[in-house]
């Protein structure tokens, strides 16, 4: 599949967006780093230094669709 997500943290909240997906917030779940937007759960999955490396998306019927981290945009 080739989607790019954009993930953004403005304060308290994470938003997503991609092509066909409006900026979106993300629901917290009560496990940590895991959160929710409409059928989907998200879970963002850090390196050993803390940092997002990836996250998984859990669809109805596909789980784990992984997708890494690209490189900051200036």
């Amino acid at each position: 599949m080739d989607v790019t997500l954009y993930v953004t943290v403005a304060g308290d909240r994470v938003v997503m967006a991609s092509r066909g997906l409006a900026a979106t917030e993300l629901i917290p779940q009560r496990e940590k780093d895991t959160f929710r937007v409409s059928d989907y759960v998200v879970r963002f999955h850090r390196d050993d230094a803390g940092r997002v490396a990836h996250l998984t998306l859990d669809a109805s019927r596909v789980e784990g669709i992984r997708y890494s981290r690209q490189p900051d945009h200036p």
